[in-house]
Parts: structure tokens; sequence; C-alpha cells
């Protein structure tokens, strides 16, 4: 069983703060004023990590030179667009991709690829990714595959099959999961880091950083022998017993099942831009928009609907083909024995699509799933409640949606200390699910030494990695070296995490530490009233101070931290019934 997953969706909103996700639906491909205007087709965002992202699309000038880039934001109105780079008109098709590195944690990026010539300019499909994703399963679970690994995270691309699911993580690994009667939950050894992958009924293809290709699992057809020297590939489709390459310049290979027809057939289509393959079909989307289908049609399934044009996805099942249209709209053709090619009548605003054996599953604008199709074991029918959903893949009798999952967010910070003094440093995060959170320390500072904070005092050395602050408030104190002084001093790094069972983490935030660049606390108000003695000071507004109480000058006592009241003006108040006693301020 094979699966097209395109994460398509349109204009979002993403509230930072709020940790909200909206949607609204847009469409502007194909928007020409020649017919010579150029072709654009936005490939769905791969190599996605907390920081970075590569942006795919396809473009084609028709004859005419111009320029192609893309435009990227959080929201459909993008607002940052990368160097324009040339296209060249005489060349049938042109893949593009940008290494984009403004990614962050907890928003939706949209982007689309752009083309322009003499002749007009062409909008591709709007897309969404994001760097925060968990797999969320639904429908059958007889082999585990429903069972996603715990420590599955920021998965960039996912398939489903029959007895087993699959998903690549942001660091090029493909984690498998489910049935293991054919090994494919043990990856090849020495397995190069991937950028692509598809799954087949019993064989997994994938795509190396390199351009090469590499498949494993069942063989009996051949599937998995790819061809010696195959290299600048694009993308790759995964059927029942064959396999399909898209290679950099729009043409195909393909090898398995009836691998003659299979050859012929891709050897007479180019400017293709996005492939899909079915159980003993394959389809392939051209850069025009339309779409050429081949192999076995006992059921219609490679009838292509006559007129079909303006598509950017497809997907295809074992007896069934699918097209999502730039309208929003689906198409489906093929065996309808379950109501796999019924598609709702009012489904509408579809930003993506995946083809199961007998089901079919859609993401729509609004970061939800429909649907349709034969339903024996919920296949069709998404946890309640399941929103932010950014990408599908759909299997024999199950699938899955990846998922914009909202983490904890670790605040990176500036502090400034005296020379040769303790300095307290309060960890920080948000978490938008309002859920506790613990500080552990991810890397170490190289010149002073961090210790837990113990009733305002140091308490044990923190000398290995990810050791957890005990604090209730997340403060450590670092500890200078002798008089050594500096902007910056030193530094450090530490994540948050949600403390219960399977809570998510956050990525690492620095702390940068400046010694001696701030004056030292100077004493400038005190009062006295019924209620206690109250100390004013001025002091560097990023830093933390306690306050020390004595009355011999000799032996002294933390009383508290004093509060900030505003910019570098702080206050601590006694409300302890000492009628003498001596103050002084330090850090901590």
């Amino acid at each position: 069983m094979t699966n097209s997953m395109t994460s398509y969706a349109t204009r979002g909103e993403i509230c930072v703060k709020a940790f909200c996700l909206a949607f609204a639906i847009a469409f502007p491909l194909q928007k020409a004023v020649g017919a010579d205007a150029p072709f654009a087709l936005t490939r769905p965002a791969l190599q996605i990590s907390s920081t970075n992202a590569t942006l795919n699309g396809a473009v084609a000038g028709n004859s005419g030179n111009g320029l192609a880039w893309f435009e990227v934001g959080t929201n459909a109105s993008y607002g940052f667009q990368t160097p324009p780079v040339a296209m060249d008109g005489s060349l049938p098709i042109i893949f593009l991709n940008n290494q984009f590195g403004g990614v962050t944690p907890n928003v939706a990026f949209h982007y689309r690829v752009v083309a322009s010539n003499s002749f007009g300019i062409t909008y591709g499909a709007d897309q969404v990714f994001a760097a925060s994703r968990k797999v969320v399963p639904w429908g059958n679970d007889s082999h585990g595959q429903a069972n996603v690994p715990a420590n599955l995270t920021s998965a960039s691309v996912i398939a489903a099959s029959g007895g087993y699911s699959a998903a690549l993580q942001s660091d090029g690994k493909l984690v498998v999961w489910g049935e293991d009667a054919l090994g494919l939950l043990a990856p090849p050894s020495g397995l190069p880091t991937i950028s692509d992958f598809r799954a087949g009924a019993r064989h997994l293809v994938a795509v190396t950083t390199g351009g090469g290709v590499i498949a494993w699992g069942a063989n009996g057809y051949g599937q998995t022998n790819v061809a010696v020297g195959l290299a600048g590939v694009v993308g790759v489709a995964a059927g029942a017993n064959h396999s399909l390459a898209l290679k950099s310049d729009g043409t195909l290979a393909a090898w398995g099942n009836n691998a003659g027809e299979l050859a012929g057939a891709a050897s007479n289509l180019t400017r293709v831009a996005a492939i899909a393959a079915g159980g003993d079909h394959s389809l392939a989307l051209r850069i025009d928009g339309t779409v050429a289908a081949w192999g076995l049609n006992n059921s219609g399934e490679t009838d292509v609907p006559a007129n079909l044009s303006n598509v950017v996805a497809i997907a295809a099942g074992p007896f069934h083909s699918l097209a999502l249209k730039a309208d929003g709209t689906v198409i489906a053709w093929g065996s309808g024995q379950f109501g796999q090619t019924a598609v709702p009548p009012a489904l509408a605003n579809v930003v993506g699509i995946a083809a199961g054996a007998y089901h079919n599953v859609a993401l729509k604008a609004d970061g939800t799933v429909t649907g349709w199709g034969y339903n024996g074991s919920g296949q069709i029918s998404p946890p309640s409640g399941l929103t932010r959903v950014v990408a599908l893949a759909a299997g024999t009798d199950n699938s899955l949606g990846l998922v914009l999952e909202l983490q904890p967010v670790a605040l990176p910070q500036m502090v400034d200390g005296p020379i040769g003094s303790d300095l307290a440093i309060s960890l920080s995060g948000n978490d938008p699910r309002n859920f506790p959170l613990l500080a552990k320390i991810t890397s170490l500072p190289t010149v002073g030494t961090l210790y837990q904070y113990v009733s305002g005092s140091r308490g044990a050395a923190i000398t290995s990695l990810n050791t957890v602050v005990i604090d209730s408030q997340s403060r450590v104190i670092f500890a200078p070296i002798g008089g050594g002084q500096g902007s910056p001093y030193d530094s450090f790094q530490f994540r948050v995490e949600e403390p219960l069972a399977g809570g998510l983490i956050s990525d690492s935030a620095f702390v940068s530490i400046n010694i001696g660049t701030g004056p030292r606390p100077v004493i400038s108000q005190f009062a006295n009233d019924q209620t206690g003695f109250t100390l004013g000071f001025n002091g560097v507004s990023t830093s933390n101070y306690s306050v020390l109480g004595s009355s011999t000058l000799s032996n002294w006592t933390v009383l508290g931290s004093a509060t900030l009241v505003s910019n570098s003006f702080f206050q601590y108040k006694d409300t302890s019934s000492n009628a003498f006693r001596y103050y002084r301020i330090r850090t901590p």
C-alpha cells in the first residue's frame, strides 16, 4: 500500500504568545498574464529542524528566461522573500530549494515558490511546515502500526502501509514501527542520512541527502533493486511491488513488477514535478498541473478524468487515484467498492491528501481532517478534537497525522554581575499547556562554575550535562573565577521540560553572563513604619539581588530577595521585629 504525503496548508496565522493557530483559505496557483507565463509548483518542505528547513519548489520558464524565488512567513501574507535566482527558459523544468534559517518552535511557517518572466508571474500554492511536530495515529493497530514510539520527535515526513508505519526525523534518521516480518523496522546498517522516503506494501524507498536512492524490504519483483548510478533524485514513490524515482531533469526511473512496461512508460514522461504509486499503477503530476497514469487498470485507476488540470498534489491507493486541485477540491477515480471515490460533496478548502487501501483522508485549510471510504477500523475517523495537522499518511486500514505540537520554550537571557561575587540566575520558560516545568543544564560554563541554589547559597556543583535544577524557582548560582571580568565573561545552556510522563521538551537556550560591566548596587532609599523597614537601591535590572542582615557585622543571614520595582530600582521590606539590624546587598 502506498500513499502520497503532501503537507499542504493555506493562509495561517500563529499567535506566538497565545499559541493559537487559525487558517483561512487562499489558493493563488498559476496566476499568469500570458499563455507563455511560467509554471510554479510548491513542493513540501524537508529536513525541518528547530532552526532550519529546506524549501522546495519546481518551476518552468516556458521558453522565457526569468527569475524564481520563495516567499515565506508566519501567514499567507509571507513578508520575507529569498534572493531571486535565474530561471533558464530553455529547460523543461527546474527544481529549486532554499535553506530557510528562521524556523522557531510553536510557529507554523507558510511559503510558496514564485516564477516570473516577461510573459507574466505565477505563484505556487501555499504550503505550511512547523518545527514542533508529533505523529498522531488512528485506525487498526493489530501489528503495532499505531503504537508511535515515545522517543519520536520532530518528524518531517510520515508514511503508513499495511502492518507498519514510518517517520523521518529532522536529523535524517528513519524510525519504523509495527510489523517486522520483513526486517523493515531495522534500516540497513550504514544507512546514509536521508531527506525523503515513501512506503510500499512491504518495502521502503528513500532519497539520500546527496540525491541517491536506497531501498530495502521485500524484493520478490526487484522492487528494491535500485539501478547502479541512479543520481540526481528529488523524489520517490513505492507501490505494492514496484518503485519510482523522480530525477532533477523532470524524468523518471522505474523498477520492480512489470519492469519493462514501467520503464517504457516512465521514459516517455517529461516535466514531471511529483509522483505517486498505487498497488500496480503509477501517477505523475506534470509542472503544468496535468496528470499522467499508467500500469494496471482493472478498476479504471489509470483513467484520468478528461480535462483534469490545475492539480497541485496526487495520491494513489491499490485500485484508485486522487488529485487535489488548486481550488481546494478533490477528484477521485478508479474502484469505488467501499466509497473511496465518492468524495464528500461538501468537501472544500482541502490542502493535502493521502490514499489508503480503501479509504482516503484529506487535510483541510483549518488544520482538521476529513476521511471517507471504508471505516472498518476507524481509519477515516481521526481522534476527536484533532487540529493543527500539517501532513497526512494513509495505509491499508490506518492513518497518520503530523501535528504542530506546542512544546515549551526555554527563554534565553543575558545577566550582569559584579567582580568576584556569586551570581544567582533564574532559569525560566513558557509552556503553552500551562504545565509546570523542570530546568536542565545542557551545556556547562567554560570559565566559572555552576552550583545548585540552596537557601540563597551554593549547593552541589553542577558538573554533568542534563543535571536537573533542584530549586523550586529554577535558580542556579554562577561563581566567576577570582577577579575575572568580561562582556561576555561566560555562558551556558539549559532547556525546560514538562515533568509528566511523555512530557514535551524545549530546545536549549543560552544564558550569557557579563561580569564587572555594571555598577555595584547603591542604597538610595530607606523608610521605617509600623509594617517594617523598607530598603531601596539601584542596581542592574537583569541581576538578582539578595538582602542580608546582621546585628554584629560578623554573622550575616540571608533575609530574602529584592524586587525590581522599575527600570534599575529595587526594593526589599524587612517585616521582622528586630529593632536593630545592619543590611548589605549581594548577588545573590
